[in-house]
């Protein structure tokens, strides 16, 4: 007997905050505020979901269901409900509150900067979003390569520095410079990388990025010198739980050049950054007419605020294969057949990240055609300044 007590109060509960079959917009406006008041988030959000399917909508009702996953630290859910209640009220600075925290909180920095284009005075004063600074983010790092097969490549050893930087609230550019060093049983090879990236907020949850990375290769001992490069054009649209992208880069590494196409799939099944999925799949094609691919995944994983644990998988028969949006250029004298790797990085600060990354790569040279692998060390600091 007490059993079916304790189910029929479930149901009736349950029953009391479910959403009813119809609605009119004084009981869609008493039930939703209602529920928001006693902060009974997900009836707040089945009621308004119902409301919006049944044609009603207007600025609180969004408000409501947006704070409503928002307050579920669901925050890319909640961003379409901000951007619908600035579209009922476009000067609401509550709403751009809201929603600039949404991007923030998401990673999505160059959306919050250029929703910051948009506050008043007062909000701007109030989000600090006035102050702007030379450099942002300051990154090194330093790692090592250990071969399996030291006779055939050598460890190899090498070192990055990083920026990020703001031109104005819209424009977001990020640097590297990466040094590399390893003997070969045909050499020797100092490496040295210049990256550079921009990203360009556009309306409707765009993002333009065009990159360039330049490669200058010293080879001894037979005095070889060149230059190499790859150019990138990258476009990405965010949706509630998803972005989807597509890139085209253009490549001259060793006197052959090559095209390649990229399509990258970023899911948020959260709703914010605590558990993200990437897919790429890239194809390639040479001067020679040659088509090849490669496939890549990651899972990003925050089991505590202050910890970011990354596991990521690379596949490809491509030699001169680029990846990450050309940050890394695949140009030596082997081929990488797959790569796992396995990031940590703890916030150890508020201004001060420390990371370390382990991958193991397995390898073919592609003149005697002799299987290795690398075991790859690396570890960092990052300051948010």
């Amino acid at each position: 007997m007490y059993r079916l007590m304790v189910i029929a109060f479930l149901f009736i509960s349950y029953k009391a905050d479910a959403a009813p079959d119809t609605l009119n917009f004084k009981s869609a406006d008493e039930a939703t505020y209602k529920y928001y008041m006693q902060q009974k988030w997900d009836s707040v959000i089945n009621i308004g979901s119902l409301a919006i399917e049944q044609g009603i909508d207007y600025y609180y009702l969004r408000m409501r269901i947006g704070i409503a996953y928002y307050s579920k630290k669901q925050y890319r859910l909640a961003e379409p409900h901000f951007l619908k209640a600035l579209y009922y009220n476009s000067s609401n600075d509550v709403a751009k509150s809201y929603l600039f925290y949404c991007y923030v909180y998401s990673d999505q920095y160059d959306q919050a900067g250029k929703l910051s284009c948009t506050f008043s005075d007062s909000l701007s004063n109030a989000l600090g979003t006035k102050q702007h600074k030379l450099i942002d983010v300051i990154d090194a790092d330093l790692g090592e390569k250990l071969s399996s097969d030291t006779k055939l490549y050598d460890n190899a050893y090498f070192a990055q520095l990083e920026t990020a930087n703001h031109i104005g609230k819209q424009l977001s550019f990020f640097e590297s410079y990466t040094y590399y060093n390893q003997t070969a049983y045909w050499g020797h090879v100092d490496q040295s990388d210049i990256y550079i990236k921009g990203n360009i907020p556009l309306p409707k949850q765009w993002l333009l990025t065009p990159a360039v990375n330049i490669v200058f290769v010293d080879a001894q001992p037979y005095n070889y010198n060149s230059i190499q490069f790859v150019s990138l054009i990258a476009c990405q649209r965010s949706f509630d739980i998803a972005d989807i992208g597509v890139s085209l880069s253009y490549s001259d590494i060793e006197f052959k050049t090559q095209t390649q196409e990229a399509l990258l799939l970023t899911c948020y099944p959260l709703g914010n950054n605590k558990l993200v999925a990437k897919a790429t799949v890239s194809l390639q094609e040479d001067s020679f007419k040659t088509l090849r691919s490669g496939v890549s995944g990651s899972i990003d994983y925050k089991p505590f605020l202050r910890l970011t644990l990354t596991g990521t998988y690379y596949n490809s028969n491509a030699r001169y294969i680029n990846e990450s949006d050309a940050y890394l250029v695949n140009n030596a004298f082997t081929l990488t057949t797959s790569r796992f790797t396995f990031c940590a990085s703890v916030a150890i600060s508020k201004h001060v990240n420390i990371y370390a990354l382990y991958q193991y790569e397995n390898a073919k040279d592609i003149f005697k055609n002799i299987p290795f692998h690398y075991n790859t060390a690396m570890a960092g600091l990052k300051f948010y300044l």
